[in-house]
């Protein structure tokens, strides 16, 4: 059986709260020049996100995306990066260090570049002798730069200490029978060799897998996986629906409005549709210091402004309309005219408009049942209650239970109620004559769940409509009189 919280997201006839740094985060899987490979590389501003993982390559659009997504956020969320590699040769570069015994010396450390790639035959070491009798420093070079220093070790096991969070480089003991200081790596300038990543040969499926390293515990958000193919749609409806996030997919770069909305209709029977929003066409954006723009996929455009939009009113909002209006990337690939817009949107996409302002327009979701999912901020909403009541119960487990009218379940109430009461009050929930927007029912609880251990609470929820369709009816009146 089950321990913990269990948060399951339904929906029924009828019937801010949150960490808008949580609910506006950027997940994403690619490739990039170097970074981690084994748990997720968290970046709040493009320029970490680049001393994390390198400068732009020309495989993928991971690096696009985040810039597309800081442009537009406003300072609002973080990118949570899953840095893909192949199925091939995956290791890092690695340089062999001697120790002072003479004579070539003993192996006495090895090191090793922080992370997989060839990015990692650009680093030097250079080691001199410390300013303290008996020790040594280790200056690491990068491209021709210093970029970090360990100064004054004592032995080999030190620079294993001391480089163990580096972003650079890692030492492991080889070790050398010499006693200390001859033991200690002789001085000179060293450089690393090798290092492969194979992501030539990355595929679909290797960035499908990736997301795996996105568990419950980081929380809600927006997934992608930018430049690919709308084929990945249902592999990422599975993961939103399994860690409440909701996804984004684009169809590639060229597609026409008629082509796009083809592929839309044929997502739509995708198991947990009601995840996924899909956007089109692709943008532009500046070209990072080269000449003239660069086409990209439009999923990080969509996640900044919906990361904004989260920041100023809430995640119930659409990142629509004014607010999702283009701050930094230059415009859509192509303008398309009025009845494209409106084919697009009558096919559930969420088309990105360049006239009279570059901005998205809409919010459909992919959701065949258009009742319950027609617009995706319904599932942004459910995922962001099911995120703050899951940890608002965690303080709950291991409590004992005094009976159905005790203690316990009045806590149990008072903690579901106190959530959606924050967020009614912030205008992210609808109220009607019958209640506030929600509804928080225990009744479900009697003597045989309490003696399995468990407790239930049945909330409901009303989220705010969408203004899809504004009409305004013009009347010219007539004259009855004549100002004079």
């Amino acid at each position: 059986m089950p321990t913990g919280v269990q948060v399951t997201i339904g929906a029924a006839a009828g019937a801010g709260g949150g960490d808008p740094t949580l609910e506006a985060q950027y997940f994403l899987a690619g490739t990039s020049q170097r970074g981690d490979v084994t748990k997720p590389i968290i970046a709040r501003s493009y320029a970490e996100f680049t001393d994390l993982c390198g400068l732009r390559t020309t495989t993928g659009f991971a690096h696009d995306s985040v810039r597309s997504f800081f442009g537009e956020n406003e300072g609002v969320g973080r990118v949570v990066f899953a840095r893909t590699v192949g199925p091939g040769t995956v290791n890092a570069a690695t340089v062999t260090l001697k120790d002072r015994s003479g004579a070539g010396g003993a192996n006495t450390l090895v090191a090793t570049a922080a992370n997989p790639g060839s990015w990692g035959a650009g680093i030097s070491l250079v080691i001199t002798d410390g300013f303290i009798t008996n020790t040594y420093n280790v200056a690491v070079t990068y491209g021709g730069s210093t970029v970090e220093t360990f100064a004054n070790l004592t032995s080999p096991a030190d620079a294993v200490t001391a480089a163990a969070a580096s972003l650079w480089v890692r030492f492991t003991n080889a070790g050398s029978v010499q006693t200390p200081p001859t033991n200690n790596p002789l001085a000179g300038t060293f450089a690393l060799v090798g290092g492969a990543d194979d992501v030539a040969n990355v595929a679909q499926s290797h960035l499908v897998a990736a997301l795996d390293r996105f568990g419950p515990e980081y929380g809600p958000g927006l997934v992608a996986i930018p430049g690919q193919p709308t084929t990945v749609a249902a592999s990422l409806a599975t993961h939103c629906a399994a860690k409440n996030r909701t996804g984004v997919v684009s169809p590639p770069a060229g597609t026409s409005s008629a082509s796009a909305i083809t592929l839309a209709r044929g997502l739509r029977s995708t198991t947990n549709a009601r995840t996924l929003r899909l956007v089109h066409p692709y943008v532009t954006l500046p070209a990072d210091g080269e000449a003239g723009v660069r086409t990209v996929s439009p999923e990080g455009f969509y996640a900044g402004r919906r990361a904004a939009t989260i920041g100023r009113v809430g995640v119930w909002q659409p990142p629509a309309g004014d607010l999702g209006q283009a701050v930094y990337v230059l415009g859509p690939e192509y303008v398309m005219t009025t009845t494209q817009r409106d084919a697009l949107v009558d096919d559930a996409i969420v088309p990105i408009v360049g006239t009279p302002t570059t901005r998205i327009y809409g919010d459909r979701s992919l959701a065949s049942d258009e009742i319950t999912w027609r617009f995706g901020s319904y599932t942004e909403l459910a995922n962001a209650l099911a995120y703050d009541c899951s940890g608002a119960m965690e303080g709950l487990v291991g409590r004992s239970i005094d009976g159905l009218r005790g203690g316990f379940f009045a806590d149990m109430r008072t903690r579901l109620v106190g959530i959606l009461a924050s967020y009614a009050d912030q205008g992210g929930l609808a109220p009607s004559d019958a209640d506030p927007g929600y509804t928080v029912d225990l009744s479900a609880n009697n003597a045989t769940t309490l003696g399995l251990g468990r407790a239930l609470a049945d909330v409901s929820f009303r989220p705010p409509g969408v203004a899809e369709l504004i009409t305004v009816r013009l009347t010219k009146s007539g004259f009855t009189t004549i100002a004079a």
